[in-house]
């Protein structure tokens, strides 16, 4: 980036979008340096090399932005809708990422019913078998047949949960 330009003049209460790419030919926005994608900080500095601000950013993951969560706020979050040249102060922020749920049985095919548990080590699973929205009732019960009709080894395999 040019180090005398005043194209990156941010102005008070204004914003700047670059992009730490590792492109510069890409376009004047486009840095000479990428970041690294498991975590790492970000230094913002006057022209005189004064520290102005800094932020320290966790692991992150594709076209999901990462940033302060107001205006003026040391507070950072994730946002799936990003706010380029613009503030977050409205925008939905998130703590972090889910793992991913466990399932006590590999997917694949099966020849015979069996027992299927989903686990999670950070939230609660709510589930439903007929396609409606699950709710957070407790201690519900329910039954679920269903014929799967498919070639090869000519047995119809019958899904049952109770």
């Amino acid at each position: 980036m040019p180090s005398n330009s005043t194209a990156f003049t941010i102005p008070p209460a204004g914003f700047l979008l670059l992009w730490a790419s590792g492109y510069p030919n890409k376009g004047i926005q486009h840095l000479n340096f990428h970041l690294n994608s498991d975590s790492g900080t970000v230094l913002l500095s006057s022209p005189s090399g004064v520290l102005v601000d800094s932020i320290q950013y966790l692991k992150q993951k594709k076209n999901i932005s990462y940033g302060r969560i107001q205006d003026g706020v040391l507070t950072n979050r994730f946002f799936i809708a990003g706010t380029p040249n613009a503030s977050n102060n409205t925008a939905t922020s998130y703590l972090g990422f889910m793992d991913e749920p466990g399932f006590s049985v590999p997917s694949g095919f099966y020849p015979s019913v069996f027992d299927l548990s989903l686990s999670s080590p950070n939230a609660a699973i709510y589930y439903s078998t007929d396609g409606s929205q699950p709710t957070t009732a407790a201690n519900t019960s329910f039954n679920y047949k269903n014929i799967y009709n498919f070639t090869g080894s000519g047995v119809s395999p019958m899904l049952y949960k109770t």
